[in-house]
């Protein structure tokens, strides 16, 4: 197999196990360093020692635009850096969230931000909340 399909799979099965991957209560599993929290993230940024963190954030984001419905980069057009400053920023208030739920923050904050009504009530990743009945 080529690097390109690899890759490609790779990415295909991260999708594919966040985005059905949850159970009945909308918890899920979170794998590398996605289960960090916010506490270890602002110190890794501190020391400017945020390369894991970066390319976990890469393939979030990547997966997040390909699941989403009608969206094509769900963070508008910020760089990576910029987003890596804005969950530092999240994760000075929220030290003990994980740096997975301080990226969904960064999402949830650009769907506000946004002129486009992008449904995150979701929480991606999650089932949709049931429907009530009267």
């Amino acid at each position: 197999m080529n690097r390109r399909m690899i890759v490609g799979l790779g990415l295909l099965a991260t999708t594919i196990s966040s985005a059905f991957g949850a159970d009945a209560t909308g918890n899920y599993a979170v794998w590398g360093i996605g289960q960090a929290s916010c506490n270890q993230y602002t110190r890794a940024y501190e020391s400017d020692a945020v390369t894991d963190y970066k390319h976990y954030l890469s393939g979030y984001l990547t997966a997040f635009n390909t699941v989403a419905e009608g969206v094509y980069q769900g963070t508008k057009t910020n760089s990576l850096g910029d987003h890596l400053k804005s969950i530092y920023g999240y994760c000075g208030s929220h030290r003990l969230d994980s740096f997975e739920r301080a990226i969904q923050a960064l999402l949830a904050q650009t769907a506000n931000q946004s002129q486009a009504q992008t449904d995150l009530s979701s929480r991606w990743g999650r089932p949709p909340k049931p429907a009530t009945t009267p």
